[in-house]
């Protein structure tokens, strides 16, 4: 039997292949994979959480979470320069999202570049001014760049936004030590304890804050709770043991410096002033030791080869004496 006027024979009728995704539009897919580089980023697969967000960028390049997201990922990769160009172009297609601003300044000042990330904060800041956190996250970009004046401003605000907020008094706390302001410092960290006692920090930045003053039982009082608070904080111990060399406790002094060099034997510091207490006590050969590794550790110390010198001097070494004093000059360093 003859199918058409055309002679032509049908082809066998094929049964049709159902792809469930060709049945979703192109905005549904793309929110599928915007969720799922979500939950990757959340899980810590930067790798698939971007090629998702790819994926999703590619099927809807209009959706700006898409950008701020993949920017996250890019910029906790430590990828700042990335993560600055994905904020940039969620800005573009939303530019009355003051977290794009916000977050955009947080990776240009992890880069340095102070100026531009003021300038976002100051945006975000703009379309919500009654986010304490962008007050203090501008107040900390002024710091970076040396403006105390102006970090004490936005600290003052974030305070007043939000007067349970500890960071905000704790940083505030800083600009005025760093503006030697050492009273108005020790009331904001005071503050800052009060509202959080369980910080070491504070309590280490407030002991520092006693010695410019030159309270020194205050200091050692204040290091002792950020060692309480957090055991394993080796400056802590290294400045109250220098706090108890300058009430001319050397002994506690010393027993300080060897508990920061228990937890770290690599850094020089407490080597140094170890030796210091050691040269104070009379014992000159323990002293010399301690600031030859100090040297040994940090070959550009100029100081501890001056005192090294001096101690050499002491014992009649006077032609070692004389290289550790050359080799402290030649390091640029020279006795006050």
């Amino acid at each position: 039997m003859k199918n058409s006027s055309s002679g032509s024979i049908a082809e066998p009728s094929k049964e049709t292949v159902h792809n469930p995704e060709a049945s979703l539009d192109n905005s549904r897919l793309a929110t599928a994979h915007f969720k799922c580089g979500c939950a990757h980023y959340e899980s810590g697969d930067y790798s698939s959480a971007i090629e998702e967000l790819s994926l999703a960028i590619s099927l809807d390049p209009n959706n700006p979470q898409a950008f701020l997201e993949m920017g996250h990922v890019h910029s906790d990769m430590g990828e700042d320069n990335l993560g600055i160009a994905d904020y940039g172009k969620a800005i573009a297609l939303d530019p009355s999202d003051p977290f794009a601003f916000f977050c955009r300044a947080k990776a240009l000042e992890r880069l340095g570049n102070y100026e531009l990330a003021i300038e976002d904060f100051s945006e975000a800041i703009r379309l919500r001014p009654d986010i304490s956190i962008a007050y203090i996250a501008r107040g900390n970009a002024y710091c970076d760049k040396g403006e105390g004046y102006n970090s004490i401003a936005d600290y003052s605000t974030a305070i007043e936004l939000d007067p349970s907020d500890a960071r905000a008094y704790y940083n505030r706390g800083l600009a005025y030590r760093s503006l030697e302001d050492h009273d108005s410092a020790i009331a904001d960290f005071t503050q800052a304890i009060w509202l959080n006692p369980n910080d070491a920090q504070v309590f280490y930045d407030r002991a520092n804050a006693h010695i410019d003053l030159g309270n020194h039982t205050k200091a050692i009082n204040d290091y002792s709770h950020a060692i309480e608070l957090e055991p394993r904080f080796k400056n802590a111990y290294n400045n109250r043991g220098a706090a108890h060399c300058e009430m001319g406790d050397y002994e506690l002094g010393i027993a300080d410096f060897g508990s920061a060099i228990a937890i770290d034997p690599k850094e020089e510091g407490p080597y140094f002033n170890r030796g210091n207490a050691l040269k104070e006590m009379g014992d000159n050969d323990a002293a010399i030791a301690n600031y030859t590794k100090a040297i040994t550790l940090n070959p550009d110390f100029g100081h501890a080869y001056h005192n090294r010198g001096l101690t050499y001097q002491t014992i009649g070494d006077i032609a070692k004496a004389s290289a550790d004093y050359a080799r402290a000059r030649e390091l640029g360093y020279y006795d006050e």
